[in-house]
């Protein structure tokens, strides 16, 4: 029993679970349901010994198209929103699909999925459905999850290992060649030996894809190096064109990198990458965060070993948007994700949280062979010259010194 003022409302029911009402509900009607929960529980206002429940004053269950039915009640003078909104997960684990309340004026919207998330939603259907630099990442009972890496430049994310991280990352890659494909490069390291992205090098639209931690210090001196790289170069270019935003200019190219395993990139243990190495990493890494989505520079960067070391708060900081897959524990959440969540994810394989504003569950769909999708663009292209020495001076050694040519 709560005290709401001089007005109780009952609330057990909610703090006790609803394994009792689910197994009493049987086969019924959800605006049925959702009466009897009312009910069941006492959740109202008792006025002169009667009580008095949430009111239905509108329904839509009509339109085919939506993938849920809403219905609309006004509550009870003294019951709140956020009282209300704890219904939330009783009503999903009652009726058996996924159910979201929302808010408006002195109203309360109750939507409830018409069908049961699955853990296999084909990626082909939604091909083609996003335009430019918005990209799909996943779809849950009620809408699909997307991104536009136009308002927000840099993803980062991570979860154990098996749980959808890589596939996650090359829907995101497939989307943006196939929508852009004369206006975008892509630079990948792929520190799980180039297993899942060497053979995009083929690619027209990927520049390079390196495998090591000294091939990606330097392909990163290249980026974000001080004289004669990707991040010096735009800077000239904004500053004698006057510029100051990428989107308020006629430039349609966007320059991408895609790191799988961050923690191979800040946590090696190779005695090649000296201490003063990994300061190096760790600079270019800030320098591209803070500086590069205003000059067109977008990131994706997963780690499968989600600890501080290998998500540094510099880059979080530049990366509002966070993905989360399943983790063993609240302690690798919280790095992730800032909160704990993703160690109660179902051992769904794709099922991951998205952080933007606000907190959502998505399945990211899956394909099985995306490189079919882009093989259209293999081109033949000669091999960048990598090495295996590091120069620890001050000059900075790019791999690869192709100018950015505006469009």
């Amino acid at each position: 029993m709560l005290e709401v003022g001089a007005i109780s409302v009952t609330i057990t029911g909610i703090m006790l679970g609803y394994e009792g009402i689910r197994r009493m509900w049987g086969d019924k009607s959800d605006l049925k349901l959702i009466g009897e929960l009312f009910e069941n529980i006492n959740f109202g206002i008792k006025r002169n010994g009667e009580m008095e429940y949430p009111k239905l004053i509108n329904k839509d269950i009509g339109d085919e198209k939506k993938m849920y039915d809403t219905y609309i009640y006004t509550l009870p003078l003294g019951i709140k929103f956020s009282l209300f909104k704890m219904l939330e997960e009783h009503l999903t684990d009652g009726i058996g699909r996924d159910v979201k309340i929302e808010s408006g004026e002195r109203i309360a919207k109750i939507r409830v999925a018409r069908e049961v998330l699955g853990d296999k939603i084909p990626l082909a259907p939604f091909l083609g459905k996003t335009k430019g630099w918005k990209v799909l990442i996943g779809v849950n009972a009620f809408e699909a999850v997307t991104h536009d890496f136009e308002a927000y430049p840099m993803v980062v994310g991570g979860g154990a290992t098996r749980f959808g991280k890589t596939v996650f990352m090359k829907n995101v890659m497939t989307q943006l060649i196939l929508q852009n494909p004369d206006d975008i490069e892509i630079y990948i390291i792929d520190l799980k030996g180039g297993l899942e992205f060497k053979k995009y090098k083929k690619i027209k639209q990927v520049v390079d894809v390196v495998d090591n931690p000294i091939q990606a210090f330097k392909l990163l001196g290249s980026l974000a190096g001080e004289s004669d790289s990707w991040l010096s170069r735009r800077f000239e270019l904004f500053d004698k064109e006057g510029y100051n935003d990428i989107t308020k200019t006629p430039i349609r190219k966007r320059t991408f990198l895609i790191v799988d395993e961050t923690h191979d990139l800040f946590k090696n243990t190779d005695p090649r990458i000296t201490n003063q190495v990994k300061k190096k990493i760790e600079n270019y890494m800030a320098r591209l965060a803070a500086m590069g989505g205003g000059l067109g520079f977008r990131m994706l960067a997963f780690t499968q070993y989600p600890v501080k070391e290998a998500m540094p708060q510099f880059v979080k900081q530049n990366a509002p948007v966070r993905i989360g897959f399943q983790t063993a524990d609240g302690v690798a959440s919280r790095v992730i994700m800032d909160q704990d969540g993703l160690q109660d994810l179902p051992g769904i394989p794709g099922r991951c949280m998205v952080k933007s504003f606000k907190y959502t569950t998505v399945q990211v769909p899956w394909y099985l062979n995306h490189y079919d999708l882009v093989k259209q663009y293999e081109v033949i292209k000669d091999e960048p010259e990598h090495g295996t020495k590091i120069d620890e001076g001050n000059r900075d050694t790019p791999i690869n010194r192709q100018a950015i040519v505006p469009k």
